[in-house]
């Protein structure tokens, strides 16, 4: 996870079948031992967003899609909620605790746990369909692999 995150962690090495030029001979081979580093380099600052998600009630899953690579250890699945509406919710589940599947990826699966699965059942107003089935996040959510939080 420490690739590319800094001047120092960014270097790039060739390998002769890499790429032709339009003669057709190869580029010529830099090795890793000499690898050429970074002439300028820019830090990621953009916070990753929450493009999609869905939710299988009857496997208890909860699939976020995001815009760019998250760390799925940082994530708190206390900052996340399931509501009814876009806004002005008359019933929600705020989640209490669930794994996550993936480690380092834009697709994030939570496994969802009884108690969260059992308590969202009981509404029948309450992710039963498209229109009652939202969530709500906070920053604290999740990061990106250089701690941009969502």
């Amino acid at each position: 996870t420490d690739l590319a995150v800094s001047s120092g962690t960014s270097a790039i090495s060739l390998t002769p079948g890499l790429i032709n030029d339009m003669v057709g001979n190869p580029v010529a081979p830099v090795g890793v031992g000499a690898a050429l580093g970074v002439t300028t380099f820019t830090e990621d600052l953009v916070a990753p967003v929450l493009d999609s998600f869905c939710l299988d009630m009857n496997l208890g899953k909860l699939a976020l899609t995001f815009s760019e690579t998250v760390n799925a250890t940082s994530l708190d699945v206390e900052q996340l909620r399931v509501q009814n509406t876009t806004s002005s919710p008359n019933r929600w589940r705020d989640l209490t605790s669930a794994p996550a599947t993936q480690a380092f990826s834009t697709f994030v699966t939570i496994d969802l746990n009884a108690a969260d699965l059992n308590r969202i059942k009981t509404h029948r107003d309450l992710a039963t369909a498209r229109t009652d089935t939202f969530v709500a996040i906070t920053a604290s959510l999740i990061v990106d692999m250089n701690g941009n939080a969502v």
